[in-house]
C-alpha cells in the first residue's frame, strides 16, 4: 500500500464515519422534537450526540494508528519492474529521455540505463532477503567500463547477474545446463540467471571467448 492510498483508505473512514454521526444526530433530534410534542408518552432513550462523536473519532484515531502500523513501514517497497526502474531514475538522476532495461528473479532485481546514442550507461542491483514481504533494496551500481565495453558480471547467492551494451554485439547466451537466451546483437541487455557455466556467442554462431577480452569483468558479491 502506497501513502497515497493509506491517505485516501484514512479520508474514506472518516467520511463514512462523518455520515453515521450525521445520520445519528438527524435521528436524534426527529426523537427529541417527538417527545416534545408528544409529551407523557414513552421515547426511544438515545445517547447523546457528543457521546457518539467522541466514540466514532476514538474510532478513527485507532483505526488510523493501527494501519499505520501495519502499512506505512511496507509503503515504500520495492516490488516489481516499475518500482525497480522509478528509483534508479531517482536515485542515480537517470535523465527522463534514457532506456531502462529491467531483469528481476525472486531475490535479485537490476536495472541499466542506457542514452539512445548508446553512447552512456549506468547500472543498480538489487536484493530481497524477506520472501514474505518482498522488497528489494539496493547493494550495488554505477558506471563501469566493462559494461560499456564488454559483459560485467555480478554473482549473488545462487545467481548471475550479466550487463552490457552489447559492444561485442553478442547475440546468444547459452548456460552449460544446455538454456540458452538469445540477444539483439545491437542493443545493450540485462539478465538474470542461475549461476553456473555459460558461453556467448556472435550471430554468426562463433563463440566470443570472454576470459581473454580485457573488459570483461566477474564479481563475487554480498
Amino acid at each position: 500500500m502506497s501513502i497515497s492510498v493509506f491517505v485516501f483508505v484514512i479520508i474514506a473512514i472518516t467520511v463514512v464515519l462523518t455520515l453515521i454521526a450525521i445520520g445519528y444526530f438527524l435521528l436524534y433530534t426527529n426523537v427529541i422534537n417527538k417527545a416534545l410534542v408528544t409529551r407523557g408518552r414513552k421515547h426511544l432513550h438515545m445517547i447523546p450526540p457528543y457521546k457518539v462523536v467522541i466514540s466514532l473519532l476514538i474510532v478513527l484515531i485507532i483505526g488510523a494508528v493501527v494501519l499505520g502500523l501495519i502499512y506505512l513501514p511496507i509503503a515504500n517497497r520495492m516490488t516489481n519492474a516499475h518500482d525497480i526502474e522509478k528509483n534508479l531514475r531517482e536515485f542515480q538522476a537517470v535523465n527522463d529521455g534514457w532506456n531502462v532495461e529491467v531483469a528481476m528473479s525472486d531475490n535479485i532485481a537490476a536495472a541499466l540505463a542506457y542514452d539512445d546514442e548508446l553512447t552512456d550507461c549506468t547500472f543498480a542491483i538489487y536484493r530481497s532477503s524477506n520472501d514474505t514481504f518482498k522488497n528489494y533494496e539496493y547493494r550495488y551500481g554505477g558506471h563501469t567500463a566493462s559494461v560499456e565495453q564488454s559483459v560485467s558480471v555480478y554473482k549473488y547467492d545462487g545467481t548471475l547477474v550479466l550487463l552490457s551494451m552489447n559492444a561485442l554485439h553478442i547475440a546468444k547466451i547459452e548456460r552449460h545446463d544446455g538454456e540458452s537466451y538469445e540477444i539483439d546483437p545491437n542493443s545493450p541487455f540485462i539478465l538474470v540467471i542461475p549461476s553456473g557455466g555459460f558461453d556467448v556467442y556472435d550471430s554468426d554462431g562463433d563463440l566470443i571467448d570472454l576470459e581473454q577480452d580485457w573488459w570483461y569483468e566477474m564479481r563475487q558479491a554480498d
